[in-house]
């Protein structure tokens, strides 16, 4: 069926709004799943869970329905399995997906990344299979998620990770003031290296949660503060 031909007899309007209405519920039950995670700071939160849910729904619907109008263009076919050419999309989206996660330390970046590649790829489908109004409809509502999970963010969205490196003179107390100084501004330590060097120097590399991105100013203050700190460093 092309553009201009683009009538509602293939899939009737009521039923286009009983298959985005299920699009629209899956994003609903990815974003409770994901809020708990998100809640839990780990990693593929809200956003990832509700990206993905909706793009699952949307390949589900194209596999089921996006080749009802081959099988009705003048009843001379019988049968096909369009699916098949879908399906080698789904999975081949997957490897370029992962291709965006990379792992530094204890830090995982790209999944919210990844899900949007593989949404987007649903979409492209689902305009190829002529379901114009449906892809239009599922592009407006993930842009629409992403829009509002960055405008009110929750969970492990409201902070930014960053990894610290601390040379210091490694004793029991440096350590205390060091984990109050950064309780102070709100900072979650998720992830700690430490290396003992010569005359009891420390290497400490920490991977941090903040609100906030730190900055030279920050780390300036943080070495003032704790006076063993020989240096820092991002």
């Amino acid at each position: 069926m092309s553009f201009w031909e683009l009538k509602f007899d293939v899939i009737s309007f009521p039923f286009l709004l009983e298959l985005i209405l299920r699009i629209f519920v899956s994003g609903i039950c990815g974003a409770v799943v994901g809020y708990e995670r998100s809640k839990r700071l780990k990693e593929a939160g809200l956003r990832t869970h509700c990206v993905v849910a909706m793009a699952s729904a949307l390949i589900m619907i194209i596999s089921k329905y996006g080749f009802v109008d081959v099988l009705r263009n003048g009843g001379f076919v019988t049968s096909v399995d369009g699916a098949r050419l879908g399906a080698q999309i789904v999975s081949g989206i997957g490897f370029l997906g992962a291709g965006v996660i990379f792992k530094n330390g204890n830090v995982v970046r790209g999944i919210t990344t990844a899900a949007g590649i593989w949404a987007t790829a649903a979409i492209g489908m689902a305009l190829g299979c002529g379901m114009y109004i449906l892809g239009i409809v599922a592009t407006a509502i993930i842009m629409l998620i992403q829009f509002l999970m960055h405008k009110f963010p929750v969970g492990n969205d409201l902070y930014n990770t960053n990894e610290i490196e601390i040379i210091m003179y490694d004793t029991p107390e440096t350590r205390e003031l060091l984990k109050t100084q950064f309780d102070k501004k709100l900072t979650l330590i998720v992830g700690t290296k430490a290396y003992k060097k010569d005359d009891g120097v420390a290497m400490i590399q920490l991977n941090v949660k903040a609100s906030h991105n730190f900055s030279t100013e920050d780390l300036l203050k943080l070495k003032d503060e704790v006076s063993d700190i020989v240096s820092i460093s991002l």
